[in-house]
């Protein structure tokens, strides 16, 4: 198999990135913003669903790489694998490395400047940061760039789960069979949550369950053409009842997270085919770009946010005029919108284009060098 071969971008999926990455965005500033305009407090509901937004990224991640190096008619070669993972770390390694430098220089200055900033930091763990390790074995908490669990578990599936991935759409199981996995595993995740189980254990059982899903609708998406069918002609529905169960029911239903996570698989399999209302509107310019510098945003916002702890506190505007709040508010946006574009542009489209170019070769004896 050649991986080189470029796949055509869905769009829909690309702008359903962009709503995820600003679900777990206004899940971690909900507090900041509930502190400089108090009414914003009646979006609490909608901030607790924000944390699945991790869960969308998860799903994506399985179906998208799946499509992209297909997976039910790729070779099991150790090469093969080497290459996915190399360039896989073109794409999630240059951005995780610049958001922990800024990190460590956001918090070298507070410290020079004598605030201290919330969150844990230890020095001794920065080498399992740098290889993306730091999530496999015990619970992430705030270290460092703290959304950068998730990298580090996807880091994992790619390592791991992917190559088994394979293996299991090689054997042609029914689509159905992949269905009700792929159901399954979306509402699992969320009995894990709320269980008895080790908290160790919750980034890994996390990215096995999304990771997975998304395996399984690949596996929909291929075997099952009528299952695929019905969700792509009903997209335009499924779009509004995913963001109904983000924006609307979670202030009058508690079980508004189960509802999405039944929702989201479903939708995923619609937005696959790019001439639906729902694909059309999540292609279109502006959620294309906020789509694309998704990742850009969701390692950033941690930075912005403790820049803005050190820099513009909102707890030292809370009395200020309605109308400075509400502009700081907006410089919060501008913040995190502007520094995830610059990442974007910069940092991670540069290095991924150069690290993709650097091909892997296989000397006389088989051994891969770069």
């Amino acid at each position: 198999m050649n991986v080189h071969a470029a796949k055509p971008e869905i769009l829909g999926l690309t702008g359903i990135r962009g709503i995820a990455a600003l679900m777990v965005v206004l899940y971690h500033f909900h507090p900041l913003f509930v502190t400089l305009i108090p009414a914003w407090q009646v979006f609490a509901p909608v901030g607790k669903v924000g944390l699945l937004g991790v869960d969308v990224f998860f799903v994506l991640s399985g179906l998208i790489l799946c499509h992209v190096y297909d997976a039910d008619t790729r070779s099991h070669s150790v090469f093969a694998h080497l290459r996915f993972l190399w360039l896989r770390l073109a794409r999630i390694y240059p951005n995780h490395v610049a958001t922990l430098a800024a990190m460590a220089v956001v918090l070298g200055g507070a410290s020079l400047a004598g605030t201290t900033l919330g969150g844990n930091y230890p020095v001794d763990q920065l080498h399992s940061h740098l290889a993306m390790t730091h999530a496999w074995v015990r619970s992430p908490g705030q270290e460092w760039n703290y959304p950068s669990w998730s990298i580090s578990t996807e880091w994992f599936a790619y390592v791991y789960l992917f190559p088994l991935a394979v293996a299991w759409l090689h054997l042609r199981v029914p689509g159905w069979v992949h269905l009700a996995i792929a159901l399954y595993l979306t509402q699992s995740w969320l009995y894990i949550a709320n269980g008895g189980w080790p908290r160790d254990l919750f980034p890994i059982l996390r990215i096995l369950c999304g990771f997975w899903a998304g395996v399984s609708l690949y596996g929909v998406w291929k075997r099952t053409p009528r299952v695929a069918a019905w969700c792509q002609r009903h997209a335009t529905a499924l779009l509004l009842a995913f963001l109904a169960t983000v924006l609307v029911l979670p202030a009058f239903l508690a079980r508004a997270p189960d509802l999405m996570m039944i929702v989201m698989p479903l939708l995923l399999l619609g937005l696959t085919a790019d001439g639906t209302r729902a694909a059309r509107w999540l292609g279109s310019r502006p959620m294309l770009w906020l789509g694309r510098v998704s990742y850009a945003l969701y390692l950033t916002h941690a930075v912005i946010e403790r820049l803005l702890e050190w820099w513009l506190p909102a707890a030292a505007f809370a009395t200020a005029p309605l109308a400075a709040r509400v502009g700081l508010v907006a410089l919060y946006w501008v913040l995190l919108l502007g520094s995830a574009d610059l990442l974007y542009r910069f940092v991670e489209e540069p290095a991924r284009v150069w690290m993709r170019n650097l091909r892997p070769r296989r000397d006389r004896l088989g051994e891969v060098r770069p």
